[in-house]
């Protein structure tokens, strides 16, 4: 979950996206997995799952072995969109940080090939 707040909003890169309502350091905390509040599923599990329960897993979470399977997060994470010169990166398997101070009204991203096995399959660019 993120460690401040946002807002959703307009975005002009995917339509809608994920954005600051306070200010962001650089090299803090942004993003962490919450435990009872995220959701982490084996693949087993996620082939369990209805069809459209995959199709939502696969638009909102990701794919990360080291994390153990799929995650989606619950709250507005789950609309951070892609970018080759993301403001966010995930530093291990639990914590994302700012790469930059990141302003009131910013939109946060991500590069998802950092993190999400399954993101070329997703046809990303």
């Amino acid at each position: 979950m993120f460690t401040y707040k946002t807002k959703i909003d307009n975005s002009e890169i995917h339509g809608t996206g994920v954005f600051a309502i306070e200010f962001i350091p650089k090299d803090t905390i942004i993003w962490r997995f919450q435990e009872n509040f995220d959701i982490k599923i084996t693949q087993a599990e996620f082939d369990k799952l209805p069809t459209l329960a995959q199709e939502h897993f696969n638009f909102y979470g990701y794919f990360n072995t080291k994390e153990g399977g799929w995650v989606l997060c619950t709250d507005n994470a789950k609309y951070t969109n892609h970018s080759l010169n993301p403001n966010m990166k995930m530093i291990d398997e639990i914590n994302s940080i700012a790469t930059q101070d990141i302003q009131i009204g910013e939109e946060i991203t991500e590069n998802y090939f950092v993190f999400d096995e399954k993101a070329n399959e997703k046809n990303i660019k």
